[in-house]
């Protein structure tokens, strides 16, 4: 995943970074505490002030860390990963068997290819079975609890677009309320396999597989924020002045 934007350079000394996440029961952000100077690890442990014990999370999940003033995490062996929040409108490239969250559902692109070699059918009186081979550009797979693929949708057009249901859906996440009737598209430009959200209500999420720079925002400018998905947990990092 490539995220690219510029970062106002700041001063710690001048700041104090705040973690934050959602909190469902009361439809806003809450704070997690202060981010400490020498990074820190996020776990189940840190949710059991809201939920004692929280099974979408690993011990040890994502780590906080600093490189100079550059804040960044890093995704910690887990089952449910962690996921970067896309930006509307603005696509990302997506990297072979890349893995997204749309609505409640994880799915997962796997590049297209050429099928096994076939053998047409002929009968015993020398008719052979005719029918055109359709050669997909890729495919979005859908991950079961299992973390194996259980429905398989090829991407044989330019634009797919995802979303919950409709006609404008070409992959219909159907009784997903989390998912908006157009939620998400994936388009070819060239070679690259673009992912774009479209100002769903929820939000697309990437997975992260690799330490990542996190933007912080403030309060007052909170949208400026990067939102990362760890299991069930949206969380953020917002500057306050010290």
């Amino acid at each position: 995943m490539t995220v690219g934007y510029d970062r106002p350079v700041r001063s710690l000394q001048r700041v104090v970074l705040i973690l934050q996440f959602y909190n469902v029961d009361v439809h806003r952000w809450s704070d997690l505490g202060k981010v400490r100077p020498e990074g820190q690890v996020i776990g189940r442990v840190t949710f059991t002030d809201w939920e004692s014990n929280a099974v979408s999370l690993a011990e040890e999940h994502l780590r906080l860390s600093f490189e100079g003033d550059e804040l960044l995490m890093e995704p910690l062996p887990s089952l449910n990963g962690a996921y970067w929040k896309l930006r509307a409108h603005q696509p990302v490239e997506l990297e072979p068997h890349d893995r997204f969250w749309v609505g409640r559902h994880v799915l997962e692109y796997r590049p297209g290819g050429p099928p096994g070699s076939m053998t047409p059918m002929c009968s015993e009186d020398g008719e052979v079975f005719q029918s055109r081979v359709l050669v997909p550009r890729g495919f979005v797979d859908l991950i079961g609890l299992d973390q194996e693929p259980y429905v398989s949708f090829p991407l044989t057009k330019d634009t797919t677009r995802i979303g919950r249901e409709g006609p404008e859906c070409d992959i219909a996440l159907s009784g997903d309320d989390w998912a908006s009737a157009r939620h998400a598209r994936i388009v070819y430009s060239g070679e690259k396999c673009l992912l774009e959200d479209l100002d769903s209500t929820n939000g697309t999420f990437l997975m992260i597989h690799k330490p990542t720079p996190l933007q912080r925002g403030s309060r007052q400018e909170a949208d400026t924020c990067d939102v990362v998905l760890i299991g069930g947990y949206l969380i953020r990092v917002i500057e306050e002045r010290g």
